[in-house]
């Protein structure tokens, strides 16, 4: 309850905003990058002068000369109680993880009243729910309530090819997951939606080489521009982790690919889980990784970039949108087993025959000229209540009150 005071004056701060005047509360939009200092840059001085003056001093990651990104000491001067708000939290299982590190310094210096964390999967890799876990809103529930996409199954007799180049070991699973695509485009330019293609492989490299497949086979549809790769860490970090160099694109892209005006058509990634990648558009998921038991995410995650919805604004149970999974043998494997952790079966189609078909209404602009407008009209007739439904609908707790004279009279 002590939290309520911080509402009368309140005040939030981004990367860049600076202290301006005085507020009893105030809510610290961040990262961790902004509260930990970097590991020493390489020397840019010659070999010799680097040994004899040693390296620079660390810079703080995101703090300017002014301080204005000094987000940690400001926390640490402001007075009262601290929450800590933590999104993407699957992060925080990890007790040696920077982020849980930084916490556990501001805590001895600035005691963390309470710590909030949210994720889309709170689960340990194994699939285990996270034990300090108070409430679980599961997949299956999110699909039933239609609160994000219905993922379907593409069922197919491809076989991989033989190869260790990935553009013609799963030659026949793109080609596929291309004309999926394209069936979408047909279907939603009436509408004012552009589809977007996933393609998720099991390394750099073997991204970068479908991701040139795309653009020479398809120049007219992922042509240059059109195509988004986007690598992540392979060595020395969680595999999941988006390489520095591509961490600027995969905002942008997260930022911008929904818009029409975007030219991206296909991202072609290793994963990309960390990053929180709020992406509506996404309607063909080509899984070609290899999973295993052995793999270090959960199945939820496989397909979790596709599962936004991009028509947010319909009328409820109108419209069930969906998002179509086609793979190599392993990666539908690895989508049963989310199916039988979630109790729920999703439906499949037959890939190249059952052919993708949206249904709308909307008016045929040939014949707006015939439009007639319908009047409203008052009833006639109308059923009169019963003298009990009246005398039931008085709230006589909202007579106004009246005053009452007293007058004094002799009793014989």
């Amino acid at each position: 309850m002590e939290y309520r005071w911080f509402w009368d004056e309140f005040r939030s701060f981004m990367r860049g905003d600076s202290e301006v005047g005085g507020s009893d509360g105030g809510l610290y939009l961040t990262n961790i990058q902004q509260l930990y200092e970097r590991a020493p840059a390489p020397s840019a001085l010659p070999g010799p002068l680097a040994a004899l003056l040693g390296a620079g001093p660390l810079p703080t990651l995101g703090a300017s000369a002014s301080g204005a990104d000094d987000f940690l000491g400001r926390i640490e001067a402001r007075p009262g109680p601290v929450l800590v708000l933590n999104d993407e939290a699957h992060h925080t299982h990890d007790e040696d993880s920077e982020w849980n590190q930084t916490i556990r310094r501001l805590h001895a210096r600035r005691p963390v009243a309470l710590q909030l964390d949210v994720s889309a999967t709170p689960r340990f890799n194994s699939g285990a729910l996270f034990p300090w876990t108070v409430s679980d809103y599961p997949l299956r529930q999110a699909i039933i309530d239609r609160l994000v996409k219905r993922p379907l199954k593409g069922l197919s007799h491809i076989q991989e090819v033989n190869s260790d180049i990935a553009s013609v070991r799963y030659e026949g699973f793109l080609i596929v997951g291309v004309e999926r695509w394209r069936e979408y485009r047909e279907q939603l330019t009436p509408l004012d939606k552009k589809p977007v293609l996933f393609v998720m492989m099991n390394s750099t490299k073997e991204a970068d080489d479908v991701a040139d497949w795309l653009q020479r086979k398809y120049p007219a549809d992922f042509g240059g521009n059109r195509t988004l790769t986007i690598h992540t860490k392979e060595k020395g970090a969680q595999v999941d982790e988006i390489t520095e160099k591509d961490l600027d694109a995969a905002r942008k892209a997260a930022r911008e690919i929904d818009d029409n005006q975007s030219p991206v058509n296909a991202v072609v990634s290793v994963l990309m889980l960390h990053e929180g990648w709020d992406v509506q558009n996404a309607t063909v998921v080509v899984g070609l990784r290899p999973y295993t038991s052995k793999a270090n995410i959960l199945p939820e995650q496989a397909i979790g970039r596709g599962l936004r919805l991009m028509f947010r604004n319909l009328t409820q149970n109108s419209f069930t949108e969906r998002v179509d999974i086609i793979g190599n043998k392993k990666f539908l494997e690895f989508i049963d087993v989310l199916e039988k952790e979630e109790n729920l079966k999703f439906d499949t189609f037959e890939v190249g025959k059952d052919k993708l078909r949206i249904v709308t209404i909307e008016p045929m602009p040939e014949k707006v000229a015939a439009d007639i407008g319908i009047p409203d009209l008052s009833p006639l007739l109308v059923r009169k209540k019963s003298l009990m439904d009246e005398i039931a609908a008085i709230d006589v707790s909202k007579f106004p009150p009246s005053r009452i004279n007293l007058v004094s009279c002799r009793v014989k």
